[in-house]
């Protein structure tokens, strides 16, 4: 199966979760929730994660909810640029760290500036296309929340700054990274990941907050095309498989409610307001309909499937050349795979995912799916949110101690397809 001329093939990655030393919303909250989480890993886990026993001593550590040095990308991206280049990449997804460029409201630090736009300029130096994510979950300590109705004017003024200091390097942007995220674990105390800062159960404040956002990406995409016309802007789209165990019933009702409220609705008041379409893809969930809180209806466990990350989550890769030709069926974008991967220590079940999803891009290519680029979640094993460190989803695996970063052997076969730009089979 071959892949169109100038495929976008590439990594993505975030601030916070690789940099490092950041001084944000959650790097406050990671230190006071660690104990927590550690001593409430077991009854969350046990009965999940594939192989407890090997994890269990990694996640029952405080340490491991702390984020502190990550990878330390920060201090090291040109070597970690140049892994991408060896790989035979030309794309690279990262993320710039709100609290880095603006510490106080109205303050812009010069030299966060210049080292971000040292990022896009090192891409550029080994033919690497950057894309720049401006929002990727964290927060300055002074941003007082997306429910705020002054929350894009501030994010305006901010996505403006780097506009104009990375636009001769950055052709694509996504604005905010998976508002829809940002509403679910902060505003309804969502379940994809343990915990969330300043998390609530509010509907109002979520309405607004999901209005803000969108508003957000709206100002940001007005500012990014006044300062390079020719500059193209995304929404991320996180697409959700949703499946039930009974083709008839209400939970199969349930599953089609779901889905066409987070895979439609959502995405349409920013419909006239991107260039293409980032989509996020990882996983099929199960709607169980039951005489319980709605809320609990949907889980990311028990989908049925055959490759299984170490968290239990459910990949379903025919739901992403699905993803892929009804979002073109419906708004006729382009579309770029800005995230798709999964948690894998033993590197066992990461090559046939990959396969198995780029089959699915291809027969949705081939099928008249207009598909820019893929780009695999992550490149080195990161800070993954309130579960910390031991989910491994990068294709370079990191020392915990020394930072050392050693290639995996599901990177060289991603290697292989993105040098001859044609899928095979892993050996």
């Amino acid at each position: 199966m071959k892949f169109p001329k100038d495929f976008l093939w590439g990594v993505a990655t975030s601030a916070h979760q690789v940099e490092g030393n950041q001084n944000n919303n959650w790097s406050e909250w990671e230190r006071s929730v660690a104990k927590d989480l550690a001593e409430s890993a077991e009854a969350r886990l046990k009965d999940t994660v594939a192989d407890w026993d090997a994890i269990k001593e990694a996640a029952q550590k405080q340490s491991n909810y702390v984020s502190g040095e990550a990878a330390g990308h920060y201090t090291r991206y040109k070597q970690d640029i140049k892994r991408i280049a060896d790989l035979g990449l030309n794309s690279f997804i990262f993320s710039i760290e709100w609290s880095r460029i603006e510490p106080e409201p109205g303050v812009f630090d010069k030299n966060a500036l210049a080292h971000y736009k040292n990022v896009a300029a090192e891409c550029k130096k080994h033919g690497i296309e950057p894309i720049v994510t401006l929002h990727h979950f964290t927060n300055p300590l002074w941003f007082d929340g997306w429910h705020r109705k002054h929350a894009s004017r501030i994010f305006e003024k901010y996505a403006e700054q780097i506009a104009r200091e990375l636009s001769d390097y950055v052709q694509y942007w996504i604005p905010i990274n998976e508002p829809t995220a940002v509403v679910f674990m902060r505003y309804l105390k969502g379940d994809i990941w343990p915990a969330w800062p300043q998390a609530e159960f509010n509907i109002w404040r979520a309405f607004f907050a999901y209005r803000h956002l969108v508003q957000s990406h709206k100002k940001a995409y007005r500012v990014i095309h006044e300062v390079n016309p020719r500059a193209q802007v995304g929404f991320v789209h996180g697409w959700v498989s949703f499946t039930s165990r009974f083709p008839a019933g209400f939970s199969s009702l349930v599953a089609r409610v779901a889905d066409w409220f987070n895979n439609w609705l959502l995405f349409w008041p920013a419909r006239n307001y991107s260039d293409f379409i980032a989509l996020h893809y990882y996983l099929a969930v199960l709607v169980k309909a039951q005489l319980s809180n709605p809320f609990t209806w949907i889980s990311q466990y028990g989908a049925e499937g055959e490759i299984v990350g170490q968290k239990g989550w459910v990949a379903d890769p025919p739901g992403l050349k699905t993803a892929l030709l009804r979002l073109t069926g419906r708004h006729k974008k382009p579309i770029i795979v800005a995230e798709n991967g999964i948690s894998d220590a033993s590197d066992k079940v990461r090559p046939r995912f990959l396969f198995e999803h780029l089959k699915a891009v291809g027969e949705a290519v081939e099928s008249g799916a207009q598909v820019l680029g893929y780009h695999y979640w992550t490149l080195l094993d990161n800070f993954e949110w309130s579960e910390g460190y031991w989910e491994k989803f990068g294709l370079f695996a990191v020392n915990e101690k020394t930072l050392k970063r050693t290639k995996r052997p599901s990177a060289d076969y991603y290697s292989k397809i993105a040098k001859s730009n044609t899928l095979t089979q892993p050996e």
